[in-house]
């Protein structure tokens, strides 16, 4: 029953953007002035839930776009996108794009009710004013992160966004979008509930504090993103353990910052389109074979286990199942300890940083890297994103990896991306859906569409 209210309640906060919050000029069903104290707990619930439901080919397309997993099978929109070639009537980034807007306009409604209460610090349903808003702010800055990472520049709308406004909104530029989710962040940080009450199941300071370090390093501020991730490293609540294949099987929270959880009810189906066909899955998206044989040079690391044989054959000779659960109830790891060490490593750079991959490398079962194995500079970035590689695997992080550390630190990206042609290739970038571009000329398109 629960459930079915949550679902009411937050199809109505988002009745404005059924299809996408540009398509038409929203009407708000539910205005925020009409919200009532009592319907914020569950509407908290729901702006999580917005953020599971349709969300998991999402999650997955970075490791398609990538050099993680490859098509298979069925919906020729996964090939387009692991060949770096998406068309513009593939519906895919026109679905990732409205499930964003959806997440954004629902967060959107709710912190304006929250920001008319007087008393932030009043307890209602069990939490204060600012803590329902630092739970809303930081899923909005996590949706936008989403975007901005596989668009660019996006049409940002937050709380104070008019309808007029809306009609013909233009693409807000990365840079004046980051700040504001810094601003976000921050907020949560300083706000929320500390990991100690919510644990990895919801967002928390912590949780904040992880995300910070992300954009930050996204962002190029090494500095930030350093100081932030280091708090997480010397927290007590979160720590690398030699457990890996506990934190799939649910028996080691120990390492997660931040999951999305999903029951059977949900239908999570991540880990069903990577799934081998004779293990309750799909088989859409099976393990790219250059990812196996990075995984054999080091035989001893523990996080291939995360990948198995299937019972097909060359070139779809593997399966994921880091998300294995056959009635699709994994959970969706949105941040976790080891990337936190990964960022500090990163910024401190060769060789000071050796000892910051080591930290996991030794948790993984693998040798340290040493300055006579790792001579370079480059060398040492390169080991960062092949780290980060075996690390995060279909967990929505490489793309944007090969992107961002390509361009930075001089790496050809075409030694893993064979259909790009160089780091300024323009299909690195998803196209912005063409019915929104029709609905609204100022949303340019990008080069190369």
């Amino acid at each position: 029953m629960k459930h079915t209210i949550i679902i009411f309640m937050m199809a109505a906060l988002m009745a404005s953007s059924c299809s996408n919050y540009f398509d038409n000029p929203p009407t708000y069903a539910i205005a925020a002035e009409k919200i009532t104290k009592e319907s914020f707990p569950v509407l908290r619930i729901g702006l999580y839930d917005g953020i599971q439901n349709n969300w998991p080919l999402f999650w997955l397309t970075e490791d398609n776009s990538a050099d993680n997993l490859v098509w298979r099978t069925s919906y020729w929109q996964h090939g387009e996108i692991d060949n770096n070639r998406i068309t513009l009537n593939n519906s895919y980034p026109n679905n990732f794009w409205s499930y964003m807007y959806r997440s954004i306009v629902a967060c959107n409604k709710f912190i304006k009710a929250l920001e008319q209460e007087s008393d932030k610090n009043a307890s209602i349903g069990g939490l204060t004013v600012n803590q329902y808003l630092a739970d809303a702010k930081a899923i909005r800055a996590y949706v936008y992160y989403h975007g901005i990472k596989l668009w660019g520049d996006m049409p940002y709308v937050d709380e104070k966004t008019t309808e007029d406004e809306a009609r013909n909104i233009k693409r807000t530029p990365v840079n004046q979008i980051i700040p504001k989710m810094i601003e976000d962040l921050k907020f949560a940080q300083q706000n929320g509930r500390p990991y100690k009450v919510t644990g990895p199941k919801y967002l928390s300071q912590e949780a904040a504090t992880a995300l910070l370090a992300r954009v930050y390093l996204y962002s190029g501020d090494l500095a930030n993103a350093g100081i932030e991730a280091e708090k997480m490293i010397k927290s007590s609540d979160v720590a690398i353990t030699n457990d890996y294949v506990g934190i799939w099987k649910g028996t080691n929270n120990k390492e997660l910052i931040f999951y999305i959880t999903a029951s059977a009810l949900d239908q999570n189906s991540h880990g069903f389109y990577m799934r081998a066909t004779n293990n309750s899955g799909r088989f859409e998206l099976p393990v790219d074979e250059t990812l196996v044989a990075d995984f054999a040079k080091e035989p001893t690391d523990t996080r291939s286990v995360v990948i198995t044989r299937s019972n097909l054959v060359s070139p779809f000779a593997y399966q994921s199942v880091k998300y294995n659960n056959a009635d699709q109830s994994d959970i969706w790891p949105v941040v976790r300890i080891a990337e936190m060490y990964l960022i500090s490593a990163e910024v401190n750079g060769y060789p000071n940083g050796l000892s910051r991959i080591n930290e996991v490398r030794v948790k993984r079962g693998v040798p340290e890297l040493t300055i006579a194995t790792i001579t370079t500079e480059k060398e040492f970035y390169t080991a960062i994103l092949r780290e980060r590689r075996l690390e995060f695997c279909f967990e929505g992080h490489r793309f944007t990896d090969l992107k961002r550390m390509c361009r930075k630190y001089n790496i050809n990206v075409t030694q893993y991306l064979p259909n790009i042609s160089g780091i300024d290739d323009t299909n690195l970038w998803y196209p912005v859906p063409i019915e929104q571009i029709r609905l609204n000329p100022n949303l340019i398109q990008n080069p190369g569409y």
